[in-house]
């Protein structure tokens, strides 16, 4: 879920993971059996054959008007082949309003200290003060208990700002114009192999002035980033269908269908009627485990940490939002989201999504490495739980106010998930890795970092960390 300012005068967009689903198969479109935990497996069109390797020959982008939609057929590209999803990853869509790759997760120093790290990329079309514009905002975090470290590059594309893309291999640069030899920019880009495949190695580098959230007052400060990391799992998708559609935002008249008629499963609604959904949601995809092979971030000319270790999690996000949802998007919404990647190879999105006209939508779900597969390649949800079967709760008594906001938020959590027979089946204890992790950007706060996780599932114990996203109502 990632909610960003991009500049003053451009509207916020909304990508959130609303897991109001609740639903219990494992591609996220119907019902299956969970109690055994066991996990069914579908033919992978990626292990053999000509769907291994190479992006599509002519990789193409679309023009105007691009809506993420639900649909049973694979119509979408990235639906229908191993080579169509990479391609579609790695691939420019200047017809959606905004496209988003962000990398988040923990860094290990060589003295096994933890430290939250986070790069985003995202190009976003918006109404600015001289008119529309492709509006590309990069920014990198760190976190090594001080508070939150974080370096920007933004502006409108091609002219504040100079992005560069590339698809095959994939590289993504937004900098700053300079005559300076050594100009701010950040950059992912992969070095082996191909975007969204298992086994491809990515490089994250970045040059720019970082400010200490805890010292505005301080002066920005040089600060350089190289990391270097190994995709494990490959791509996967959050949604539904064999396009991987993540509704967003139920309507009034589709919740009552969804509860009357489907026992509150979206899936099964989706499954069932077909319903598009146009511009209600995302095409939502993730590398869910990526392991740190490298790491060196130095500020001010000097070492702040570097390492062999770590774990990150990508999200890969397109999404357009039609009027009556890009009003909701402005109405007051509050959400919480804990990414969790647990220590056995699962990955888990928990949280829970408030806003007047929505109502609480909770949700969990969770992919494995060795889980289900689409037949375009990506992992398919292994387990997942109905909204009514999940809550995620602050502890009151365990909390941090921020002194530049005198905002308050919990460091601990719990989540409770049940199964179809209402006993519950998994319990979650996020705390936090560090107090001060609160963001701010163009007078907008967030709190956002690192949690340790802890719990069982299905009577087995489990551990890990979690990226948070915590929005209070009011600030966007």
């Amino acid at each position: 879920m990632q909610i960003r300012r991009l500049t003053r005068n451009a509207p916020l967009i909304a990508v959130v993971l609303l897991g109001v689903t609740a639903c219990s198969s494992a591609d996220a479109t119907g019902r299956a059996d969970r109690s055994s935990g066991a996990v069914h497996r579908t033919r992978r069109s990626c292990d053999t054959g000509a769907g291994v390797g190479k992006p599509l020959l002519a990789p193409t982008t679309e023009t105007g008007g691009q809506s993420a939609s639900y649909s049973n057929e694979a119509r979408a590209p990235q639906a229908k082949s191993c080579a169509g999803m990479r391609t579609y990853l790695a691939t420019p869509q200047p017809g959606f309003n905004l496209q988003s790759y962000v990398f988040y997760g923990h860094l290990k120093d060589s003295s096994s200290r933890v430290i939250p790290f986070s790069t985003l990329m995202q190009l976003q079309q918006a109404a600015t003060g001289v008119g529309p514009a492709d509006i590309h905002a990069s920014a990198v975090t760190v976190n090594t208990g001080d508070g939150i470290t974080v370096g920007t590059v933004a502006g409108v594309a091609d002219s504040s700002i100079a992005v560069s893309a590339t698809s095959n291999p994939f590289s993504l640069r937004s900098q700053i114009p300079s005559a300076d030899p050594s100009p701010q920019y950040i950059e992912a880009r992969v070095v082996e192999g191909q975007l969204g495949q298992p086994g491809a190695i990515i490089e994250i580098t970045a040059q720019v002035m970082g400010q200490v959230m805890a010292d505005p007052k301080a002066p920005p400060t040089p600060m350089q980033v190289s990391v270097r990391l190994k995709d494990v799992a490959g791509v996967g998708q959050w949604g539904y269908g064999p396009s991987g559609f993540f509704p967003q935002w139920i309507f009034p008249e589709q919740r009552k269908a969804i509860t009357d008629r489907y026992h509150g499963s979206v899936g099964d609604y989706l499954k069932a009627t077909n319903d598009p959904m146009t511009d209600q949601g995302s095409y939502y995809y993730s590398s869910p485990v990526v392991e740190v092979l490298a790491f060196t971030i130095t500020v001010g000319g000097s070492v702040l940490t570097s390492g062999t270790d770590g774990e990150i999690l990508i999200d890969y996000v397109n999404q357009t939002f039609d009027p009556r949802a890009g009003a909701i998007v402005q109405n007051g919404v509050q959400w919480t989201e804990f990414s969790t990647l647990l220590d056995d190879g699962r990955t888990m999105k928990v949280g829970k999504v408030s806003q007047s006209s929505v109502g609480l939508l909770p949700y969990a779900m969770m992919q494995a490495t060795n889980g289900p597969r689409h037949e375009n390649g990506a992992l398919k949800n292994s387990m997942a739980w109905d909204m009514d079967h999940v809550t995620l709760a602050p502890d009151s008594t365990s909390s941090w106010t921020s002194p530049r906001s005198g905002k308050t938020y919990a460091t601990k959590y719990t989540a409770r998930l049940k199964g179809d027979d209402g006993k519950v089946n998994g319990t979650l204890t996020y705390r936090v890795v560090y107090d001060d992790q609160e963001l701010d950007v163009d007078g907008r706060t967030v709190y956002e970092g690192l949690y340790r996780v802890t719990g069982t599932i299905d009577g087995s114990k489990v551990r890990g960390y979690a990226w948070a996203e915590i929005q209070p109502s009011g600030t966007l």
